[in-house]
């Protein structure tokens, strides 16, 4: 994942105007690269983690999930609360405490004894950072005014993000082999407390410019509470004894809260999301192009980190390895989708990779009990990376290009809500049927039934790539 994908709603309010605060940029700077490099440094490092974390506590095959999806959901639902939260009561006061419930959920993490331990600590996890990184990216722009020193603080800022997601696959496969998975946890808690011994000293009281806006509370919880039963939902269906009626009240209660959302969003004089940005219909277009990306590309980490070692006997370190061509083909597709929307523009750079993208998990579902990495695994993987960050970018120039300007920070945080979110259901969604197919095969032995499962999780994502694909096709306009 990209550190870019997580940019959130921001004012563009800088504060930089004397030499004092132009002195102190780089410093918070610094401060702010630590918040974006842990967080993105835990996604990877605990997915890499999750066959451990299975055999430690005892996950089944399909509440493994909730370890990425119930963070992925925290992080995805409230990532635009955060920034909501942090414009009323001030940037400096917000990131503060948000650093200091990361490094306690952290700890809280790394201690569990049990599954539900763990994903509360996740849960919590995810709550942080949708206070920390839409504050970090306040603070970053209140910092430096708009221009050359901005871009140059922002290209690094996302720069730290992918080399923390590059980290996170070597030094979490280092740290699950020895000493432990829960390590991967334990080390984030000095490093983000260092941040926060600092943080009072670099941050000063020029950073709270508190907005009175209210905060849209029921519109937050009626469209994080929706989005949790649809994921929840969908992994009830995978059990044996499933009451039908059950699940249905569910589904139907899931709506109905989605539903409330809008009718909230459209009435509220303060909407959290005001319904009105997408009525720019390239915009809404992205956002699903968004939405569905997301749920075909960050989820093969997620089947490949068990396939590697439940299947083939890898250890954390050399699944690590063996992913990392996929880190490297996503800075080659930034660059390469940059130049894509330059010389052909967004449309044609967003239907190239969506092509490119449905190809991994196509590729990828020819994998088997004993099948080659370079032959089978290893095109896939390259093809996700290509292909995700090709749309990456594409899509998010296309979102910020037909929004007003005054919009474009609102703009930023949805296509990074719906990442979360899409990282989510399509995680629920494929896990359900890797599992509902690897229990229809009872009768063969359970690593041939698991490799099956997750082909057909694969071949799933593959059709959520096509209609990615269609999507973007109908949708997309320049």
């Amino acid at each position: 994942m990209s550190g870019n994908e997580y940019t959130t709603a921001i004012e563009d309010r800088p504060i930089d105007k004397n030499t004092e605060m132009a002195a102190r940029g780089w410093l918070v700077l610094t401060l702010l690269c630590v918040a974006q490099f842990m967080t993105v440094f835990n996604f990877q490092a605990v997915t890499l983690a999750l066959p451990a974390i299975q055999k430690g506590l005892g996950f089944s095959q399909e509440n493994l999930q909730w370890v990425v999806s119930v963070n992925a959901l925290a992080f995805g639902g409230l990532l635009i609360v955060g920034g909501k939260v942090a414009d009323h009561f001030g940037h400096r006061r917000l990131f503060l405490p948000g650093m200091v419930l990361f490094a306690l959920a952290s700890l809280l993490c790394g201690l569990a004894s049990s599954q539900w331990l763990l994903i509360v600590g996740r849960a919590l996890q995810g709550i942080a950072s949708a206070i920390v990184i839409p504050t970090s990216m306040a603070l970053l722009t209140d910092t430096f005014a708009e221009g050359g020193k901005r871009n140059l603080a922002l290209g690094i800022w996302g720069m730290v993000g992918s080399v923390g997601g590059t980290a996170g696959v070597l030094c979490g496969g280092v740290l699950v082999d020895h000493p432990g998975w829960p390590w991967i946890f334990f080390l984030c808690v000095p490093v983000t407390l260092l941040g926060v011994v600092f943080a009072p000293f670099i941050l000063t009281k020029q950073y709270d410019q508190p907005s009175a806006r209210p905060v849209d509370i029921p519109g937050a919880v009626t469209v994080v509470g929706g989005i949790v039963l649809l994921v929840y939902g969908l992994t009830l269906m995978t059990h044996a004894s499933l009451n039908i009626l059950h699940l249905a009240a569910i589904f139907l209660l899931a709506l109905l809260l989605l539903a409330a959302f809008v009718v909230i969003q459209m009435r509220s004089r303060y909407p959290l999301i005001p319904l009105s940005i997408f009525r720019h219909r390239t915009f809404a277009g992205v956002n699903l192009v968004m939405l569905m990306m997301s749920a075909v590309a960050n989820t093969p980490l997620f089947f490949f980190a068990l396939y590697m070692q439940q299947v083939r006997g890898y250890s954390p370190l050399l699944t690590g390895l063996a992913f990392l061509p996929t880190n490297a083909a996503l800075l080659l597709g930034s660059a390469l989708g940059t130049r894509l929307c330059n010389r052909f523009g967004f449309r044609c750079a967003t239907l190239l990779g969506m092509g490119v993208l449905l190809l991994s998990p196509l590729l990828l579902s020819s994998i088997s009990v004993d099948g080659s990495y370079v032959a089978t695994l290893l095109p896939g993987l390259i093809m996700e990376g290509l292909g995700l960050s090709i749309v990456q970018v594409s899509i998010t120039i296309a979102g910020l290009q037909e929004v007003h300007m005054d919009e474009r920070g609102l703009a930023s945080g949805l296509l990074s809500m719906e990442s979360q979110i899409g990282t989510a259901i399509g995680l629920a969604l494929l896990v359900t049927i890797a599992t509902m197919r690897a229990n229809a095969l009872a009768g063969l032995s359970s690593v041939v039934a698991l490799v099956v499962g997750f082909q057909w999780a694969f071949y799933a994502g593959t059709v959520l790539g096509v209609i990615g694909l269609l999507i973007a096709f109908l949708g997309v306009r320049e």
